[in-house]
């Protein structure tokens, strides 16, 4: 069924009624093809954080204005936007009530003599650096801005970067929207665009565009949507042949599950520990997660220290941190080696490690990665959660970004007294998941991996501090 509008053209006089016929058919054709361009999937409800600005080929952008605090109107809005679209029949008065939401302004003024998108996109990089804005320009330049930019320049061209519009934005939007990537990955797309965009506006006056258009609903969505291991999947992980055995080939195959399962940490942020990131606070054996030296977080709220679990010690895990600082190394597990691209850090060897190894096991043998080592992170958190651990603890303990004000305003030291490592802990120790852990084991094997790495490191000019003399001492 083809959508239906009825609409007061305003007038008796028949030349001008025709006029405002003509003029409101095209307006309504242009509207909703403009909201079907942004439709990525009729089987879902319409989604007005899409249509918050609308283009049309006449140069005016209208902005969708509705209260997204106010339920009901949000309801509305959604329902309405969703019958648009799938060309279902719309009543005169809903039709009036999103064209009042409607409210023209002027297109942005093209400006003249600007450089095209990629140079302006090097300025920025170059003025970052000298800056020192960027704890790593590389990784800026090649992992969180290069591949965005140019998916912005295959969507509008290479074009003067004072002739972008709206509409640009518009279709650049739309394609991240319909990638297939998780919430939190189209978010940093998009805001890395509107970051350059905005310092190419506010900073070198090359362009006057808008970047509202880009932004995103705050909406909080479970990293990747990853699920928590069951309680059988963790049976199979950690009550199989390999840790009865300890058959491990390395000590990072023994822990890291360990580590990710006890304490919730992305595996980045454990494969990367260095022993002096183990100690003590208040009495505590605490983890200090930073981004000190090579070491990176994934946000500012990453940083924090977390108690060491009782069943980790029970294991042997201090032991182990006593051995390998004796070998002479400076990091925790100096037998993984830090992948060409900085993203990765020391995580992406154990990470496909993991995957064999789960699979192994059989657990999550689909393609889905609904299970992965992050799911460890989700099964943590889920735990403290039934457990009535108060959201912001949880948030502290796990490295969340607070949806409150606590963790966004307060110094670190502010957060330890807030956060007494003592209370820490005891929220921790509800992580109780029925299991037996063999105690770790000191294999000659293990000790091999380590030289083995360090060697292998000298070879390519890679070498880490404390490989030399452990290697002495190795051999």
């Amino acid at each position: 069924m083809q959508a239906a509008y009825v609409y007061s053209l305003g007038t008796k006089e028949t030349t001008a009624a025709r006029v405002h016929a003509l003029y409101a058919f095209i307006r309504v054709h242009q509207f909703v093809s403009a909201l079907r361009a942004v439709k990525s999937d009729k089987s879902k409800l319409f989604d007005t954080e899409m249509v918050r600005s609308i283009v049309l080929p006449d140069g005016t952008e209208h902005k969708v204005d509705y209260d997204p605090g106010n339920p009901a109107e949000l309801a509305e809005a959604n329902r309405i936007l969703d019958a648009l679209v799938n060309d279902e029949r719309v009543s005169d008065a809903e039709f009036d009530t999103l064209d009042r939401a409607l409210k023209p302004s002027p297109p942005a003024r093209v400006r003249a003599n600007t450089p095209v998108i990629s140079a302006a996109f090097q300025t920025f990089c170059a003025q970052k650096r000298s800056e020192g804005a960027w704890k790593d320009p590389e990784h800026a330049e090649r992992y969180d801005y290069g591949p965005i930019v140019t998916e912005l320049i295959q969507a509008s061209g290479d074009r003067p970067i004072g002739s972008l519009a709206v509409e640009h934005l518009r279709t650049f939007k739309a394609k991240i929207l319909a990638d297939g990537s998780s919430f939190a990955t189209k978010a940093k797309k998009l805001g890395s665009i509107k970051s350059f965009l905005n310092w190419a506006r506010d900073e070198q006056q090359l362009t006057g565009v808008s970047t509202a258009i880009l932004q995103l609903s705050s909406r909080k969505i479970e990293a990747a949507h990853y699920e928590p291991f069951s309680d059988d999947d963790l049976k199979k992980l950690f009550h199989s042949p390999a840790y009865r055995d300890q058959s491990f080939a390395k000590a990072s195959e023994f822990w890291l599950p360990l580590l990710g399962l006890y304490t919730g940490a992305r595996i980045n942020e454990l494969a990367q520990l260095h022993l002096d990131d183990i100690s003590e606070h208040d009495g505590v054996p605490v983890l200090s997660i930073n981004d000190e030296g090579d070491k990176r977080t994934k946000t500012p709220a990453s940083t924090r220290k977390v108690p060491i679990h009782p069943r980790l010690i029970e294991a042997g895990f201090l032991q182990y941190h006593e051995l390998v600082r004796t070998e002479g190394w400076q990091r925790l597990f100096p037998e993984l080696t830090r992948s060409n691209i900085p993203k990765n850090g020391y995580g992406k060897e154990p990470g496909k490690f993991f995957t064999k190894y789960r699979r192994a096991q059989g657990v999550s043998l689909d393609a889905d990665r609904k299970k992965v080592f992050h799911s460890f992170r989700s099964t943590a958190n889920s735990m403290l959660r039934f457990a009535e651990v108060p959201q912001e603890r949880r948030e502290r303990l796990i490295g969340h970004e607070s949806e409150g004000t606590n963790n966004k305003i307060y110094r670190p030291d502010d957060l330890d007294r807030m956060f007494p490592i003592a209370r820490l802990l005891a929220d921790l120790e509800k992580l109780d998941f029925g299991l037996q852990h063999p105690k770790y084991e000191a294999r000659q094997d293990h000790r091999n991996a380590r030289v083995s790495a360090a060697q292998r490191r000298s070879r390519t000019d890679a070498t880490e501090p404390g490989d030399a003399a452990a290697l002495v001492q190795g051999k």
